[in-house]
């Protein structure tokens, strides 16, 4: 017996004809889940509630990422770091934040959105080794630079360093 294979072949093409029709639709910039490059640049910014941290004391550092643009932006993150934050002694260079000089982040797709004039503000407290148990990085003596780093597929930013001494 001798089968005819001729509609199935045609019902294939009207698949593939109806997912080539669909699939623009899914990447134009209407989708909200999208990644968007930014159309005016996003602007990362830090910095600290007191220059001089005393013996005793702890200091916020604080990062935020803003979306200056009228326009809503969507970054697309490779892992579930999206807004790092690190510490350097300024003396000898060496990174003091995160331990090891880098982030270990779960390999997951994440995004964040910005909606036009909005932030997303990221704080670390830090303070000296006799600070309370409130700082999460209890720091020696010495001067610091801390930034933060965004790096999304479609973006990447560093702030300036924002320079603080531990007494």
């Amino acid at each position: 017996m001798v089968t005819n294979t001729r509609p199935h072949v045609a019902r294939q093409r009207w698949i593939l004809s109806a997912a080539a029709l669909l699939l623009p639709m899914c990447v134009l910039p209407a989708c909200d889940w999208m990644p968007t490059k930014p159309s005016e640049p996003l602007v990362l910014a830090g910095r600290i509630d007191q220059a001089v941290v005393q013996p005793g004391e702890t200091a916020t550092l604080t990062f935020t990422l803003t979306n200056p643009g009228g326009n809503r932006v969507t970054l697309a993150f490779p892992s579930a770091c999206q807004v790092t934050l690190y510490i350097r002694n300024r003396t000898t260079g060496a990174m003091v934040y995160p331990r090891g000089g880098g982030w270990a982040c779960a390999t997951v797709l994440t995004d964040l959105t910005l909606e036009p004039g909005a932030a997303d503000t990221r704080e670390l407290r830090v303070g000296s080794e006799q600070s309370p148990a409130g700082a999460a990085v209890a720091l020696e003596p010495g001067d610091y630079a801390a930034f933060a780093r965004v790096d999304a597929s479609n973006s990447s930013l560093r702030s300036e360093d924002v320079r603080f001494t531990v007494r």
